[in-house]
């Protein structure tokens, strides 16, 4: 999906420090402490879109390139039933307002028409002037980038009533021709001893079409001066006393931009907005016969009311008209098509509703729009959201039956999503009337989608929302949460807002601010401990892990963490010490691991053949499954017997010990055994990175076999008369660190081991 906005620039705000946010498909997850900005920051995005204004600094980017904005020759909108006449594009706007395009119409009906009659290549052309009026380069490299991308930063100072932006042509620090003109001006810097006044550093800038972010603040209309991050206006100054241009001042009317993203918000009126689209379709259907709008025989109707014909094709389609609803219809006397185009609008709405409502919820209600009778629309609203209820009770001979609850009548949770689900119901049911299928991305944004659910709730509502985004590639969410379910959703952006706590920067000195602003960053998860900054507790970080590798010593773990370390985190793998295989048996009998996470455990086990093992389990588990528990144990104590060697005798004996108890407790499909040939974890890496003079471990293995039984002063550990040897390298984490960056591969049995965890991860 190509989206016209490209992002939000932050900056000039008072809470949340100077940064940009890229507008990304899909869902986006924005976390953070109490009070760090995120609500705030949906509001912004909110206010910069809609044009209004606020003491948020969000700024809106927006790109109007040729291809993208083909369509604005036929610019579209909101249902007319909620923003009827022209809403402009961006480009129209700019080309209106100060490219001469000045039509002898007034905003009226007939301004579709008007713009209609413009080519799309006459706007170009008058927005790239627009363009180029601003730039005053002698790099055509970089002015030819500029005026390509032709990207626009805009800030919102309007009402809800009369939405206004301020403008300016900007340019993307990040693209190339604007990056090495950037790299050349800290060139020069740093060959001036960072003196900004040297006369070579403001001859370049004088010279230069552009100013480097942040280098000086920018007027806005209204607010203080602002700092641009990646996305900056054009410099228009003389000499060496810098004056930015101040923005164009952009006023479409009534009607906000069109940015080519409609914006669902949640419904304060459910009940007024429902109807408002009825009305909007008996309005449609109102000139036309039942046999007209269902079966459509002749074109005279539609010539007469000036409609084309697949306005009526739309609606027709989108309040699913068949054979049966026709008979239904006609048989109890209901010949209007106003009568079945509401009826059946109504019920297509309710369904949308209650399958976004009981997706959310847990147990939902049912809501439905109630329509009323032609006699009780004086009495009763024309349309009103009610929940059925089951309940009633027995009285002697009579049955009580309870009536339907109204909306204010439901708990917190079921209000606040009752009232996203109807947003949305009537947005799709209403662009599908009005504009068919056409795709065009929905922004909808909400604050704490976790609040007032109860904590097992969270989950369902975590997989709703993915669901939602994952069935249809136009819908992007963005919410502000601090629920660690949404962290587990594939695919999502995730956000963090972390307060600052460093020192205040010149800038927050120059607004007066009273404390460090807050970041706006992506969530960086590979180390875990970040996630306890965003207040999560211990529980909400075993519910992050996928897997558990469960390891036996501190080595294993330094060792697969050097080499493994993006791909345990991007397959959320948890590494645990266990200090030993005889503290394994224990952890099949974790209340914590298997009650309080979905996650697989996977124990790793030096000195045993992984196959074998593999092959012993499978048969248990079907044994138990087939036959009896006792079988399986049984199995396991005759397939697992103890090798010769004391060490290789207690390595079978720990994770037979683990494999029967996981039987016993019943956790045996989430438990999986993983072997490693060699004797020690060790032996994968270059021996001489620990004894120079040895050639091979299996020599070292023999001499400390031979050791014991002739000395008897040899330490019983392999490892600690390892260290003992003379030349021998403490046996430390950087001594295992430098042997690992020594291996010119990973050993094959590493890899088969990580893609076996990573396996089990997308299982999970």
């Amino acid at each position: 999906m190509d989206h016209r906005i490209v992002g939000f620039e932050i900056t000039g705000d008072a809470v949340l420090e100077d940064s940009f946010l890229p507008m990304q498909d899909g869902l986006t997850a924005v976390y953070g402490l109490n009070g760090a900005g995120k609500s705030r920051l949906l509001r912004g995005i909110r206010y910069a879109l809609l044009g209004e204004s606020s003491d948020i600094g969000v700024f809106v980017v927006v790109q109007a390139t040729p291809d993208a904005w083909e369509s604005d020759r036929f610019p579209t909108s909101h249902p007319r039933y909620k923003t009827t006449g022209y809403r402009p594009t961006l480009r129209y706007a700019i080309a209106e307002q100060i490219g001469g395009w000045s039509p002898d119409v007034s905003f009226s009906d007939d301004r579709d028409r008007w713009i209609q009659g413009l080519s799309a290549d006459q706007v170009t052309e008058t927005v790239e002037e627009v363009f180029r009026s601003r730039l005053r380069s002698t790099n055509s490299e970089l002015e030819e980038e500029i005026i390509h991308n032709l990207f626009f930063l805009l800030h919102p100072l309007g009402t809800s009533n009369a939405p206004r932006w301020e403008v300016w042509p900007a340019y993307d620090s990040q693209l190339p021709a604007a990056k090495a003109h950037l790299t050349r001006h800290e060139m020069l810097l740093a060959e001036n001893n960072g003196n900004s006044s040297a006369s070579q550093v403001l001859d370049f800038l004088d010279n230069g079409p552009i100013l480097p972010p942040h280098l000086y603040p920018f007027p806005a209309y209204g607010k203080q001066y602002f700092h641009p991050t990646r996305f900056s206006p054009f410099d228009a100054y003389e000499g060496s006393d810098p004056d930015p241009m101040p923005g164009i001042l952009l006023t479409p009317g009534a009607r906000a931009l069109d940015f080519g993203i409609d914006l669902i918000e949640e419904s304060s009126d459910p009940n007024g907005t429902s109807l408002e689209l009825l009305k909007y379709i008996a309005e449609q259907a109102a000139p036309y016969s039942f046999d007209e709008i269902t079966h459509q025989t002749g074109t005279s109707w539609l010539e007469r009311a000036g409609l084309p014909p697949t306005t009526m094709t739309r609606i027709a389609r989108a309040v699913h008209i068949t054979e049966e609803s026709t008979l239904f219809y006609q048989s109890n006397g209901m010949k209007t098509a106003v009568d079945i185009a509401a009826a059946h609008t109504g019920t297509l709405i309710s369904q949308r509703a209650q399958q976004y409502f009981g997706s959310v919820l847990q147990d939902a209600p049912v809501p439905v729009l109630r329509l009323a009778a032609a006699e009780e629309r004086f009495t009763r609203p024309g349309a009103a959201w009610e929940f059925d209820t089951d309940d009633s009770e027995r009285a002697g001979n009579e049955t009580r039956t309870f009536p339907a609850l109204g909306l204010n009548e439901m708990s917190g949770a079921e209000q606040k999503w009752l009232r996203l689900a109807i947003a949305d119901a009537l947005y799709w049911t209403g662009r599908e009337i009005e504009r068919g299928e056409v795709p065009r991305p929905a922004l909808t944004l909400i604050d704490e989608p976790e609040a007032a659910l109860h904590r097992s709730a969270e989950s369902t509502m975590a997989t709703a929302l993915t669901d939602l985004v994952a069935s249809d590639p136009r819908r992007v969410m963005i919410v502000a949460t601090h629920s660690p379910d949404l962290l587990d959703s594939p695919g999502a952006k995730l956000i963090e807002i972390k307060r600052n706590n460093g020192p205040l920067s010149d800038d927050d000195r120059y607004v007066g601010a009273k404390r460090a602003r807050s970041i706006v960053q992506p969530l960086d998860l590979k180390d875990k401990d970040s996630l306890q900054t965003l207040g999560l507790n211990p529980s909400d970080l075993l519910r992050w892990t996928k897997v558990f590798l469960l390891v036996e010593g501190h080595h294993e773990k330094l060792i697969f963490d050097e080499l493994f370390s993006a791909r345990l985190q991007k397959a959320r793998v948890e590494v645990i010490t266990l200090d030993g295989a005889k503290n394994l048996k224990g952890t099949a009998d974790s209340y914590i691991l298997f009650k309080y996470t979905r996650a697989h455990v996977v124990a790793l086990v030096d000195n045993l053949q992984h196959q074998a093992i593999q092959n012993a389990w499978a048969k248990a588990r079907e044994l138990r499954s087939t036959r009896s528990q006792k079988d399986a144990v049984d199995h396991l104590n005759v397939v697992l017997k103890s090798p010769s060697g004391k060490k290789a005798q207690e390595e079978i004996g720990f994770i037979r010990g683990w494999l029967i108890r996981a039987l016993e407790n019943g956790v045996d499909s989430r438990l999986s055994p993983h072997g490693l040939g060699e004797k020690d974890i060790l032996n994968y890496l270059p021996v001489e990175a620990f004894l120079p003079r040895a050639t091979s471990w299996n020599e070292l293995w023999e001499q400390h076999a031979e050791a014991r039984k002739t000395r008897d002063n040899t330490p019983r550990s392999f490892k600690d008369w390892l260290v003992s040897q003379s030349n021998s390298r403490p046996l430390n984490d950087d001594t295992i660190l430098e042997a690992v960056a020594k291996l010119t591969s990973i050993p094959k049995e590493f890899e088969h081991l990580m893609k076996r965890l990573e396996a089990l991860s997308s299982e999970v």
